[in-house]
This record gives C-alpha cells, structure tokens and sequence, in this order.
C-alpha cells in the first residue's frame, strides 16, 4: 500500500466515523451500555495506535544506525 492509499483509507474512514456519529444523534445518542463499549473500543484503538507508532519509530532508529552508526 502506497502512501497515498493510506491517506485515502484514512479519509474514508473519516468520512463514514462522521456520518456514523450524525446517525448516532439524529437517533438521540447512544444508550449506557452503548456508551461504555464504545469508549473500550477507542481504548483498545488507541493503545494498538501507540503501540504501532512505538514500533513505527523503533525501525526508524534501527535505519539510522544501519546507516550512521550509533
């Protein structure tokens, strides 16, 4: 996948999460239970994001010593 697909991907992404959310209030939001598994969801979403980006940057540094030296 290029980078650009990835862009695009994520723009997608956006624009479904956003009119998802219109539908949630339009039908007068989410009920508590609704409410509690959603935030768990964003939770676990985040942490794999960090998690991600952790390892993103790791590789990063390994290719600079590859290159440069420590």
């Amino acid at each position: 996948m290029g980078k650009n697909q990835g862009h695009s991907d994520n723009l997608m992404l956006l624009e479904k999460t956003d009119k998802l959310f219109i539908d949630i209030e339009k039908n007068g939001g989410l009920t508590d239970e609704e409410e509690r598994v959603t935030k768990r969801i964003v939770r676990r979403g985040n942490k794999l994001i960090d998690e991600f980006e952790k390892e993103k940057e790791r590789r990063i540094r390994e290719r600079e010593i590859e290159k440069f030296g420590s």
